[in-house]
């Protein structure tokens, strides 16, 4: 699909038009990015169902940007692994993760590879990477409640 053009006989509020827009595109599944008066529709990338938090970090130590991406009704992560470009493979991540609220990603035991953190309805968990995309099993470290993770 190519760009989509906007033409007006008046100046244009490009800030006015994408408030208007990006809802509807978002409910569509699609994204647009303001390039003067040119809006492109941006690439997807494949998740798990429902997805409903990112985390951005690079998950397998090759400098490019991946994504964590926590799925509520597959109940899984699925990782997104970036070739640096803009573009994503996607792997699968640790499975059987029952009501996910949020994902983080950081080097939460200091050995130099990233891990992700998961909250839950119920718990938060930890994996740990292995520094090449991949993650270990699950460690618990919250329970009681909904659980929400974070990191900055």
């Amino acid at each position: 699909m190519g760009p989509l053009r906007m033409y007006a006989q008046h100046p244009v509020d490009t800030a006015a038009v994408l408030r208007l827009l990006l809802p509807l595109l978002g409910a569509l599944g699609l994204a647009a990015v303001a390039d003067g008066q040119v809006f492109r529709v941006a690439p997807s990338f494949g998740a798990g169902a429902r997805p409903v938090a990112l985390a951005a970090a690079d998950l397998d130590g090759d400098g490019a940007i991946d994504l964590a991406v926590a799925n509520g009704t597959s109940r899984d992560l699925s990782i997104l692994i970036g070739d640096g470009h803009g573009g994503f493979v996607t792997r699968s991540g640790p499975r059987d993760l029952f009501g996910l609220t949020s994902v983080a990603a950081a080097d939460f035991d200091h050995d130099g590879h990233a891990d992700v953190a998961v909250g839950t309805l119920s718990a938060a968990s930890i994996f740990l990477g292995d520094g090449a995309g991949g993650f270990g099993p699950a460690h618990a470290c919250g329970r009681g409640g909904p659980m929400a993770v974070t990191y900055s």
